[in-house]
């Protein structure tokens, strides 16, 4: 791709808190599919380096559920008209690979 930007993602650890937050993340539609999200998330994960990390998505967001699911977050919270809107917010967590435990017991939850 050369010097083309394609994507982007801003993550955060909130405070003293062992949970990270992702705050935004986008792919160039005409690069999506292509598992650059997938590496963006990851980035993320790495760069704020704690044992959890969160995100909020509006339920409507079928695709970036999709892949949020696929790329180990669960479910676990929904905060009423969170977006401007008036829109729900559906919470998501990804326990990193040393804190695995945590995210089978949110699945069986």
């Amino acid at each position: 791709m050369g010097e083309q930007v394609v994507g982007f993602v801003f993550g955060d650890r909130r405070g003293r808190q062992e949970v990270g937050w992702v705050a935004s993340i986008g792919v160039h539609p005409d690069m999506r599919r292509r598992g650059i999200g997938h590496l963006l998330l990851e980035a993320c994960e790495e760069e704020v380096g704690v044992p959890r990390i969160r995100l909020a998505l509006r339920p409507s967001n079928l695709v970036a559920k999709q892949l949020y699911l696929k790329t180990g977050y669960v479910e676990v919270d929904h905060w009423d008209r969170y977006y401007a809107n008036g829109e729900d917010a559906l919470i998501m967590e990804k326990a990193r690979e040393k804190d695995k435990r945590w995210n089978r017991e949110m699945r069986e939850f």
